[in-house]
């Protein structure tokens, strides 16, 4: 039996005000799938099918198990994500008494201690003790702070 989905895409269909639509743009970019699009496709099917030929038993436990796998496919995500971050403010912060080398926006080379670090969304920003901000991705080089 052809899946709902791929006989929706397949075949001309009446849209009615109960007959779920499909955001042509997902379909350009199969990337931006989530658990609630696929948790939405597959109620669709369950709704449509032919009850004459119901979605077969095996059929819809692989469906479930592949919900199952999408959810804790983005909670891996989310918490490797958090665990990079963290990662990130504790590098900063051991570059606290340390100096920098750095290159500016201008692209010449400087330098100068590290005497705090400000948490942004986008990552640690570290703050010079000439009040120079810089992020960590234009650091060229640490060493220990010179006397």
């Amino acid at each position: 039996m052809p899946d709902a989905i791929s006989a929706a895409m397949t075949t001309p269909q009446v849209v009615t005000s109960d007959t779920p639509t499909l955001d042509p743009s997902l379909l350009e970019n199969p990337d931006s799938f989530d658990q609630e699009m696929f948790l939405q496709l597959l109620v669709a099917q369950l709704k449509y099918q032919n009850p004459l030929d119901p979605m077969d038993s095996s059929e819809f436990m692989a469906q479930s198990a592949q919900f199952t796998t999408v959810e804790k496919l983005e909670q891996l995500t989310t918490k490797i994500g958090e665990s990079i971050a963290n990662d990130r403010l504790g590098t900063a912060t051991g570059l606290i008494g340390r100096e920098v080398s750095f290159t500016r926006a201008d692209g010449s080379t400087a330098a100068g201690d590290v005497t705090s670090v400000r948490f942004e969304p986008f990552g640690p920003v570290l703050v010079l003790s000439d009040r120079t901000e810089i992020g960590m991705a234009d650091i060229s080089s640490v060493s220990a702070r010179t006397a």
